[in-house]
């Protein structure tokens, strides 16, 4: 068994968007869903694993669409919080 170098670890997850959307949670999931892997944390923050065909663009306008309010975008690639996170599937912090 190989353990992975840091850079390859991160580039696994592909791209990650982070989002903050004025819209009931169960509602953004389900919307999210169809652009990648989703989850909500305890703050209010979604964070999107965008699949192979999605693109930013398309989740933005996706969010317009819809009529929810978009609050806060964030894109790239992991870093090492959302990687903890998604190894462990807890937070980097226990609250």
């Amino acid at each position: 068994l190989r353990a992975a170098p840091l850079p390859e670890l991160l580039a696994e997850g592909g791209a990650q968007m982070e989002l903050r959307i004025d819209w009931p949670v169960d509602a953004a999931l389900s919307l999210l869903a169809n652009f990648g892997a989703v989850q909500a944390s305890h703050d209010g923050e979604i964070a999107l694993s965008l699949n192979a065909s999605a693109t930013p663009a398309g989740v933005l306008q996706a969010i317009a669409t819809s009529g929810a309010t978009l609050h806060m975008a964030r894109y790239g690639s992991h870093d090492l919080e959302r990687l903890f996170m998604q190894l462990t599937h807890r937070p980097l912090r226990d609250e």
